[in-house]
């Protein structure tokens, strides 16, 4: 009211011009607009406005009294974003935010393939470009877990004693599990060891070695210039191992393998018998003898003896190579004797 005379004073306190906040939310991965993103904008942990992107990922919120102010971004899938604002008066201030996408979880179990049973303490790594970006230890069930692996494809690793090494894939979406399972091979052994022949020791080249597991012929090589053999890369195991060349009697042992150790096997071939036949006659006329007796010895100790048939024929088997003394007697006759050398796989 204005009286006539005096004074009236009036005050106007003034809001300053309202701005404006506007911006876009995409995906950190591929850059990627994010549509039906909630933006909301708080002071003092209250809210105070809220959109939500379009499909170009692009929000925008008038009205906003000049200030500072906090931005939360949330999205499905991905991890909340905050950041600071400053808004001015009729001024629009631009917020664009890239979101990260949730984490999500790489487990799993690793267990013997020989026997099923589950490997404790095995190590696993979880790797994207040749970079570690997660990793743990099998418990005693042989289970893993491994969080926080952002979403992608990644490759896993897992290494255990006397164990082949895993690798497996695996496709991480965002909070969400992806199961990988290893069933891991043991690390191989190794077979090695020399063949040499009984009598002088001496190296017998290209003597065929096999390593046999149930009569299947698993693994096989030749014995080199000194005699020696390796055959690397043999499942752990028991196995029948065999030695055989020309001229030699097979030698055959057992072998139990080790994983990631070296089993020695050494063969010392005996070799191959001969025969010893003949027949024996009368100095006279050359009428067979039969019922002689006729006997093989080394050094005067009789080792074979057999008798002749009705054409006065004989023959001693598995006679070892070397040289003998034959002597052939019959009633009513002088005693004969002869040498023979006999040779493996030969008749003398």
């Amino acid at each position: 009211e204005i009286s006539s005379g005096q004074t009236t004073t009036v005050d106007f306190a003034l809001e300053a011009s309202p701005g404006a906040l506007s911006g876009t939310v995409i995906s950190a991965v591929g850059s990627t607009p994010l549509s039906g993103a909630l933006v909301q904008v708080t002071s003092g942990g209250v809210v105070l406005f809220s959109s939500v992107t379009d499909v170009s990922g692009n929000y925008s919120i008038l009205g906003v009294a000049p200030g500072a102010y906090v931005v939360n971004i949330k999205a499905s899938g991905y991890q909340t974003a905050i950041s600071g604002a400053i808004v001015v008066a009729s001024t629009t201030t631009t917020v664009d935010v890239s979101l990260e996408a949730s984490p999500g979880t790489i487990e799993g179990t690793v267990i013997s393939a020989s026997d099923g049973g589950a490997i404790s303490g095995a190590l696993v790594e979880v790797s994207l470009g040749n970079v570690i970006v997660g990793s743990a230890a099998t418990n005693n069930e042989g289970a893993f877990s491994i969080a926080g692996v952002a979403p992608g494809a990644y490759v896993v690793y897992t290494y255990a004693t006397n164990y082949q090494t895993g690798v497996s894939g695996a496709v991480v979406i965002a909070n969400s599990s992806s199961t990988v399972a290893f069933s891991l091979q043991p690390t191989p052994g190794t077979i090695t060891g020399t063949v040499t022949s009984a009598g002088g020791g001496l190296p017998i080249v290209s003597a065929l070695v096999q390593v046999i597991n149930d009569s299947t012929v698993i693994d096989a090589t030749l014995s080199d210039s000194s005699g020696h053999f390796t055959i690397s890369g043999v499942p752990p195991g028991s196995y029948t191992v065999s030695a055989e060349t020309a001229t030699y009697q097979t030698g055959i042992q057992g072998a139990i393998v080790i994983s990631g150790e070296t089993t020695a096997v050494d063969f010392s071939l005996a070799a191959s018998p001969g025969i010893i036949s003949g027949t024996v006659v009368s100095a006279i006329g050359s009428t067979p003898i039969a019922g002689a007796s006729v006997e093989v010895s080394l050094e005067h100790i009789v080792l074979f003896s057999t008798v002749t048939d009705s054409s006065g024929h004989y023959s001693i088997l598995g006679v070892a190579a070397g040289s003998y003394v034959v002597h052939a007697s019959a009633s009513g006759y002088q005693v004969s004797v002869a040498g023979a050398m006999v040779v493996a796989n030969i008749t003398t």
